[in-house]
Parts: structure tokens; sequence; C-alpha cells
């Protein structure tokens, strides 16, 4: 009978320290499952930041690509509905004005609510505690909008804050820079494109002497090389006919002269032609350049200006000059051609300036 109460004493020893044991790991299991929970939750929270960081780069990217092969600026109508960046609807809403399914989809692909069809799509996202995400938003892209706060280092930018974790700031400055790169890229080749012109047309202009001969390369007329040497022959650029030769004796003590330029195709009279800035001379330019219209705006879409002969200031000046004539007086030097954006207040945002003598 002792051996059998020792026994039962034993068990009950052991009962009351199994207890001890579960009192003492209970709240630490529980403190482990909502450490986990938490982790899990701030996990959630980071996939959604990083899918609506990728959304918000592809948006940007495929519009911007989009504008520039499609639309005359962010006016023309087949742009006018579209945006480079998200803009903050509500402190709840980002508004995406795309035609890129695949930016949707990414953010449906994590649960984001979204609402509207294309191009117009509002969007709110859960954090991992089931919170609704606030938005904030600076140097964003609106609607028909011209485009040029990064030409001054002043980049979009979207915060993000949630419940339970420190605010999330996307930037998307690498795209943004590589849209200010792109530009650079055209302004480049649209200012070789009209020095390699002048160049050509010096060179043509200087071996048509005046005379009475009627040849392709040696028309009736001409101008002698010091008229040659100062006539701001990038305006003929802009002209239908860039490539015809000055023609025509108008002199007939020199057999000089170039009544060939009366006609506007070959001579353009237009002022218009002062700053190109439509699309009927924009088109014009870049045919007679042999360019694509994705020449038209720069890496965000905004449309290039371009003054064919500008003063220190970009404005125009002594436009449009004299035609080509015997003892040519148009201009008492040549001006630069100035290509470049404008931003909304109408001031230089970005340009570079060609000089052609």
């Amino acid at each position: 009978m002792k051996a059998k109460n020792k026994k039962r004493g034993f068990l009950s020893l052991e009962i009351i320290l199994f207890l001890i044991v579960i009192a003492i790991m209970t709240p630490i299991a529980m403190e482990l499952m909502k450490a986990s929970q938490n982790s899990n939750k701030v996990k959630i929270t980071k996939i959604r930041i990083k899918a609506l960081n990728e959304a918000i780069e592809r948006v940007f990217t495929e519009n911007a690509d989009y504008a520039q092969n499609n639309c005359y600026g962010w006016g023309d109508t087949a742009c006018s509905s579209l945006t480079l960046t998200p803009t903050v609807k509500d402190i709840n809403t980002l508004s995406f004005n795309t035609l890129d399914s695949l930016a949707i989809q990414t953010l449906i692909g994590v649960g984001c609510n979204i609402s509207g069809t294309a191009p117009n799509y509002d969007v709110k996202c859960f954090d991992g505690y089931g919170k609704l995400m606030k938005f904030s938003g600076l140097n964003l892209h609106s609607k028909g909008s011209i485009f040029t706060t990064p030409y001054t280092n002043n980049y979009p930018q979207i915060t993000i804050d949630t419940a339970h974790s420190a605010p999330a700031i996307i930037s998307i400055a690498k795209s943004v820079n590589n849209a200010k790169t792109i530009t650079a890229q055209k302004l480049n080749t649209i200012a070789s494109g009209i020095r390699n012109y002048v160049r050509a047309k010096r060179i043509a202009e200087l071996g048509n002497t005046c005379g009475t001969t009627n040849t392709a390369t040696n028309p009736k007329g001409g101008l002698d090389s010091t008229d040659d040497a100062i006539v701001p022959y990038v305006w003929q650029l802009f002209s239908a006919s860039s490539t015809t030769l000055c023609s025509g004796i108008e002199d007939t003590a020199s057999n000089c002269g170039c009544t060939s330029m009366t006609n506007s195709n070959n001579w353009e009279t237009n002022n218009a032609f002062c700053v190109i800035d439509s699309s009927t001379e924009m088109n014009r330019l870049l045919t007679n350049l042999g360019l694509g219209l994705r020449y038209r705006t720069d890496g965000f879409g905004n449309i290039l200006t371009i003054v064919p002969l500008s003063n220190s200031t970009g404005g125009a000046v002594t436009c449009p000059p004299a035609r080509p004539k015997p003892d040519y007086t148009g201009l008492s030097s040549i001006p630069k051609t100035r290509i470049g954006v404008k931003d909304s207040a109408g001031q230089w945002a970005t340009y570079i300036d060609v000089f052609s003598e």
C-alpha cells in the first residue's frame, strides 16, 4: 500500500509541474503566434506596396512611350485622358489613367480594389492589417497638362501611409531620368540634322555660281560666294521644298538672282514658321530632316518647340528673313536655332542652341 500511495503522489506532482509549464509557456506561445501573424501582415503590406511601385513605374513608361508614338503633346485628343503618373483622387484612392492593362492586373493580383474602365481606373489598396492605405502626392502629372517639373529636378512622388509601418515613398526616379535622357537624345538628333542640312545647303549654293547655264548643279542664276555665306539657309529647311537651289536671273549685269525663292514653297513667307510649335510645322521639319513623328515630343510626351532664327533668350528675330537675292542684306549676322521644351508659363524648361555659322 505504501508503494502504491507513493506512485499516486508522484503523478500528482507531475500534473502540477505540467500545469506550471503550461501556465508559463502559453503566453510565450501566444506572443510567438502574435509575432508570426504580425510578420505575415507586414509581409503582405510590403508586397502590396511593391506592386503599387511596379504599377506606377509601368504606367509612366508605357504612357510616355504611347504619347511619343501617337500624340502631338498631352493636349492631343488621343492622349488628353492619360497621365504619366497616378493622381490622388482622395486620401484612400489613386486614379490611374492608362491604356496599359498589365499595370492594373498587377494591382488586382495583390488584392487591390479596382473600379472604372480603360483608361480611367480608381484604385484602393489595403495593407496587411486590413486597413486602407492612405496616399498623398507631389509633382504629379494631370490630364492634358505639360509635364516639365523633372527638368528642375522636382520629381513626381507618391507617399503611402499604412496602419503599422513607416510611410513608403515611391519616386520612380529611374524612369524619369530615362525620359530626360531620351529628351537629350532627341534634341541632339534634331540639332545634328539641322547642322548637316545647313552645311550641305551652303556647299551646294557655293557651287551654284551666278551664270546663264541651267543644270541641276548650276541652275541659271545663283549668288556670288559672299551672299551664299550669309544667307540663313536654316530657314529654307522649314519650306516645303527644302533642297531647291537658287535660280532665276534678277541682276542681268552679273547674271545673279534667285527668283525661284519668290515661291513660298522654296522660301517660306508665313510668319507662323518663326516659332515651330504646331503639328503642321513640326511635321514639315521632320519630313525634311528624314526623322519620324516620334521626334515631335520630348521623352515625357511634351511638344518640342523650335525657333529657327532666335536671339540669346530664344525669341524669334528678323522673321521671316528676306529671301536670297543679289547683294543679300537679309541679316546682319546669322542667328542660332533653339530647340527645346517650354513649360506651362512659356519659359524654356530645357533646350539646346544650334549655331550654323
